[in-house]
């Protein structure tokens, strides 16, 4: 299965009920055993290389690729804003992929942000980060803004 429908994403993050994984060029970076369906922010925080993942003040900041596995929440809620990082190729859009998974926002607001320029991802990047609900996915969203995410309309 293709991560990322404009290429293989770089870093990849696998939320499993036992595990953690993070994946780099294909290669196991490090894996994180665990129990439980359920993980928040703070524990994703703490499971993968801290260069994928930080969280300042109400600020989280994702610069790898997430993917749920059956029966995984990735449950999005304690802080204000979640920045997507992205920048002008592909390999560069951080995203959120629920597979048959569910992915819970509360109370945040979901945007991208261009490393380097520290503004929005620009509409036609090839990096620019989305959020993709499969067939067996959920997204449920409360308060919550999606704003500057997904490739420009075609058509």
């Amino acid at each position: 299965m293709t991560w990322n429908h404009r290429g293989r994403p770089q870093k990849l993050v696998i939320v499993r009920a036992t595990s953690i994984d993070s994946v780099s060029g294909g290669s196991l970076v490090q894996r994180v055993v665990r129990n439980g369906r359920s993980v928040s922010l703070g524990a994703l925080d703490a499971a993968i290389p801290s260069s994928w993942m930080g969280v300042n003040g109400d600020t989280a900041r994702l610069s790898a690729a997430v993917v749920l596995t059956p029966g995984t929440l990735l449950d999005v809620e304690g802080v204000k804003t979640l920045q997507l990082a992205g920048g002008p190729d592909a390999n560069d859009a951080a995203f959120l992929y629920s597979g048959s998974g569910r992915i819970q926002l509360r109370n945040v607001t979901v945007t991208s942000l261009d490393t380097t320029s520290g503004q929005a991802v620009a509409a036609d990047a090839a990096g620019r980060p989305y959020i993709r609900v499969s067939d067996q996915g959920r997204l449920d969203a409360t308060n919550s803004v999606l704003t500057d995410l997904g490739t420009k309309p075609t058509g």
